[in-house]
């Protein structure tokens, strides 16, 4: 807090010390660096450090250094050896000194790193680098977003999250620098969606998909795109899903399976039968009714006027130029036994070999261009 902590010394007459935090040992490898991604604030925590690992970490393995998550009450990253909420703070200490370089959010380990003189490399969004930045430091680069010109909101919560607006190609690079490596990729982003950094799961119900694939999370079906009973019957035994439909479906298999039906969010139109949506609703599972035939959606309105409000699907649109780029995505289509990145690639079926290969040539169509907001686009 280097810009704070000076004029709280100038208005309380107290001196400026560096003094030496307290430490406690803890076992570490002999070469890493440390990467916290909580921090006290939302609007602080970085969404896109898996991109950045993903970047850092095949270079860093080859030249020996491990890379230790420290912090709190957070998920843990791939890559990394995990401390979180596994040290005490004093054990914290002893880590961040003997680190290589610290990389993170706005946060404690940025100031107790400035204390040590270890390389920083830390990010602001909704705060300053002249506010918040380490009064003491070693080598650093404060990373600071350009907020779309706006001023720092020092905010909790934002919507979006300006420190969001910062690449992690930038942040790579930094990294790297402060090491004194030689970058080894030239890529640059040219767009990243609203939604991107945010993990999605899609079933299309042609396959029977194993629960430990999903790793926690809970997917959405798409009966909307291919419907198949059985294959809606296996995986409902299964797991817990959000559905996405618009075909009548024996009620009597939302009955069965309803304690592992998050919700329903059921496509209407003209033709949908009145009488099934009353019955369906009736069921009593979260039923969430859409169109997306805005030429007739006052029509669909009035028909479904005393059951529920339709929500009319709109995507969002975004002026990128796609031409000759690659697009990177969280968002994954499990069909058929193949994994895909968008429903585009999943039409012209075009899978990704694993998720940890998520990164494909663009090939532009209105349903690419549909789900921009999933993805980040990359030159």
């Amino acid at each position: 807090m280097a810009g704070l902590l000076q004029t709280y010394s100038m208005n309380s007459g107290f001196k400026i010390n560096k003094l030496k935090p307290m430490e406690s040992f803890y076992p570490v490898p002999e070469k890493y660096i440390t990467l916290q991604t909580s921090s006290g604030m939302e609007s602080k925590n970085y969404d896109y450090w898996l991109d950045v690992l993903e970047y850092i970490h095949p270079v860093l393995s080859s030249l020996g250094y491990e890379i230790i998550h420290i912090g709190l009450d957070c998920a843990e990253m791939p890559y990394c050896r995990n401390l979180i909420n596994k040290t005490n703070f004093h054990q914290t200490n002893y880590v961040l000194r003997n680190s290589y370089l610290h990389a993170g959010n706005d946060s404690f380990a940025v100031h107790a790193c400035g204390q040590h003189g270890v390389p920083v490399v830390a990010l602001y969004g909704p705060t300053t680098p002249i506010n918040h930045g380490p009064h003491f430091h070693g080598a650093k680069k404060l990373i600071e977003s350009h907020r779309d010109g706006k001023n720092p909101s020092f905010a909790a919560q934002e919507n979006p999250k300006t420190i969001n607006f910062i690449n992690p190609e930038d942040v790579a690079k930094a990294i790297f620098d402060l090491l004194g490596l030689k970058t080894p990729f030239s890529d640059k982003t040219v767009f990243i969606g609203p939604q991107y950094g945010r993990h999605f799961i899609e079933v299309v119900p042609n396959v029977a998909v194993d629960p430990r694939a999903l790793q926690g999370h809970i997917p959405t079906m798409r009966c909307d795109y291919h419907y198949d009973e059985e294959f809606l019957r296996q995986n409902l035994s299964m797991n817990s899903y959000s559905i996405i439909t618009d075909k009548e479906t024996p009620l009597e298999i939302y009955k069965e399976f309803r304690p592992n039906i998050q919700n329903i969010n059921f496509k209407v139109g003209l033709n949908t039968s009145l009488d099934y949506i009353k019955k369906l609703i009736n069921l009593g599972i979260e039923t969430r009714l859409w169109t997306d035939d805005a030429e007739n959606v006052a029509d669909i309105r009035f028909k479904f006027l005393d059951l529920e409000q339709i929500h009319l699907a709109e995507h969002s649109k975004f002026d990128v130029d796609l031409e000759g780029k690659k697009y990177k995505s969280f968002k994954y289509i499990l069909s058929d036994g193949k994994i895909y990145m968008s429903k585009s690639d999943w039409i012209k079926d075009r899978p990704i070999e694993n998720p940890q290969k998520n990164v494909m040539e663009i090939e532009k169509t209105l349903d690419f261009e549909n789900e921009l907001e999933y993805f980040r686009v990359i030159e």
